[in-house]
């Protein structure tokens, strides 16, 4: 995920979210492929900003500038990173289950945390107070995943169905814990 030659791990990163956002648009369609980025990326920053600021995921933690402009202490990306984790999960659940899935969805994102802190813990991209993330912490991922997807799938009862996505989701996860 980072890496000491962060103009490729920019690279990476960019063309990683614009295959997400074209794969987005085409499950999706370009009006709620932007509803779904501005509710998960939205509601994840602002779960970011209350947990950096009123340590509501139970620690103190803070990004560096690692992972570039911030705005409230929050990392520009973080909205990018929200978006792609959930539809992700979204994905994931569709494809696998036919109840429960904003449940599911929820647990999907929240695998994805797991090589994620690991990643960031080593890079340094952000900092625990107490060194490594507290069961808070899985429990706001799971809680914002949760809300976003309840919120995405009442307004938009399609169910997208895509070995794409699920690909996507794989590929993440095996690029987090390489």
């Amino acid at each position: 995920m980072y890496h000491k030659d962060m103009p490729t791990t920019i690279i990476f990163w960019l063309t990683f979210w614009l295959i997400f956002l074209v794969v987005c648009i085409r499950n999706l369609g370009l009006k709620w492929a932007t509803i779904f980025i501005l509710l998960s990326g939205g509601i994840g920053f602002i779960g970011e900003w209350l947990g950096i600021n009123y340590r509501i995921f139970g620690a103190f933690y803070y990004y560096n500038s690692k992972l570039g402009p911030q705005l409230f202490g929050v990392p520009w990306v973080v909205l990018g990173y929200w978006a792609t984790f959930i539809f992700g999960g979204m994905g994931v659940s569709n494809y696998f289950f036919k109840d429960n899935r904003s449940f599911w969805d929820a647990i999907f994102t929240l695998i994805i945390d797991f090589p994620l802190e690991i990643t960031a813990l080593k890079s340094k991209a952000w900092v625990w107070q107490d060194k490594f993330p507290p069961f808070a912490n899985y429990l706001g991922w799971f809680l914002i995943a949760l809300v976003v997807s309840y919120i995405f799938r009442s307004l938009n009862e399609k169910i997208f169905k895509s070995k794409i996505v699920v690909g996507l989701y794989v590929l993440l996860i095996v690029l987090l814990v390489a």
